[in-house]
C-alpha cells in the first residue's frame, strides 16, 4: 500500500519555481529543491518523476504568478502609453539592479538555448506574453495620441520585447543603472 501525499503540490512547487528562478534549471541541484520544498527524494519522484517534470511545472507557475507582465498589469493600463511603457522598463532596471533578478522566461531562454523543445514552447509561451501586452498599450496609445499611428504595433511591440529583456541580460552582466536609463531613453525616443 503506498504512502499518501503528505504536502501541498502548489506549495512545493511554488518554493521549486524560487529556487530555478534564482539559481536556473542546471544550477539547482536536486538537494537545493529537496531543501527548499522540505520533501524527501521519493516523495520527489513520486510526486514530479524529474526534475524535468518538475521544471516544467515551475515554468507554468512562473507564467501564472511571477511573471513581470502581471507585476506590471496596472501600470500598463492605469498610465499614458508612454508613461507605462517608461515606468515597464524602470522596473525591469529595478529588478535587474536592486533586486539582481531577471525574468525566468528570459534566463530559461538563455540557459537552454533552444536545446529542449518543450521547455522552448513554455519560454515562448512566456515572451508571447509580454510582446503582447506591449501590444496592446502601443495600440491605446496611437488610439491616445501618445504614440505615431504611423508605426506598425506589432513592430514596435517586437522591438519593445527585445529592449524589456535586453535590459534584463545587460543589467545581470552590467547592473549601470544610468547606463541602462541611456538605452530606456533612446529606445522611447523611436516612439515619437
Amino acid at each position: 500500500m503506498s504512502r499518501s501525499q503528505e504536502f501541498n503540490t502548489q506549495e512545493v512547487v511554488g518554493k521549486a519555481t524560487q529556487v530555478f528562478w534564482s539559481k536556473g534549471y542546471k544550477g539547482a541541484s536536486l538537494r537545493d529543491l529537496l531543501d527548499a520544498m522540505g520533501i524527501g527524494k521519493g516523495s520527489f519522484y513520486a510526486a514530479f518523476g524529474s526534475k524535468r517534470e518538475l521544471f516544467l511545472d515551475a515554468l507554468k507557475r512562473y507564467g501564472e504568478k511571477h511573471a513581470m507582465v502581471y507585476e506590471v498589469s496596472d501600470i500598463l493600463a492605469s498610465l499614458p502609453a508612454r508613461d507605462a511603457i517608461e515606468k515597464v522598463f524602470e522596473r525591469v532596471i529595478d529588478r535587474a539592479v536592486d533586486d539582481k533578478r531577471c525574468c525566468m522566461f528570459g534566463k530559461t531562454a538563455l540557459e537552454f538555448w533552444q536545446s529542449d523543445p518543450e521547455i522552448a514552447d513554455k519560454v515562448a509561451e512566456g515572451v508571447s506574453q509580454v510582446k503582447e501586452a506591449f501590444r496592446e498599450v502601443v495600440v491605446r496609445g496611437q488610439k491616445e495620441g501618445d504614440i505615431k499611428v504611423e508605426h506598425n504595433p506589432e513592430s514596435i511591440a517586437h522591438f519593445l520585447t527585445g529592449i524589456f529583456y535586453g535590459l534584463q541580460v545587460t543589467g545581470s552582466a552590467i547592473p549601470d543603472r544610468k547606463a541602462l536609463q541611456n538605452i530606456v531613453s533612446n529606445a522611447l525616443k523611436l516612439l515619437d
